[in-house]
């Protein structure tokens, strides 16, 4: 029974969150496709519409507009519209994911706690966390390991 005990807390907390990473580097790399499950829908929706408004904001800014913020808050709903479908969700992290340079070599794996693993390479930053039984993509930038330095 302690075996068995053993072995459901390996495949929980090292076995399940590394393969997620694999699966995560493959599609970085463009050699797998990444799945509605692979991801939390809610938080990285949430963080997805955080990014739209402040790229939305800068380039506001930069364009000199008199009040970006303003601005930026009435294009928001129309820039951001297409995050509530999960395929389009999906469609906007794959490409997000593909833009990025994580090479295996620079590799690190922060486990700040149990249930989340920090995954930073090159400067970028993808943190999974256990939900439930399953361990998802939760943030595409917010690294607790990464913030320290």
């Amino acid at each position: 029974m302690a075996g068995f005990a053993i072995y459901r807390y390996y495949y929980s907390y090292s076995a399940l969150p590394q393969a997620l990473t694999d699966h995560l580097l493959s599609v970085v790399n463009q050699f797998e496709k990444l799945k509605i499950t692979d991801i939390d829908f809610t938080l990285i929706d949430q963080e997805a519409k955080h990014l739209t408004y402040t790229q939305l904001r800068d380039d506001l800014t930069a364009a000199g507009m008199p009040d970006p913020d303003a601005s930026a808050v009435l294009l928001f709903e129309q820039a951001t519209g297409f995050l509530d479908q999960p395929k389009a969700l999906l469609n906007w992290v794959t490409i997000e994911l593909h833009d990025r340079e994580m090479p295996t070599q620079l590799l690190e794996i922060a486990k700040p706690s149990l249930g989340r693993w920090e995954i930073i390479s090159n400067g970028e930053c993808l943190v999974i966390e256990k939900k439930k039984q399953e361990w998802q993509l939760v943030s595409l930038l917010n690294c607790q390991a990464t913030n320290a330095l």
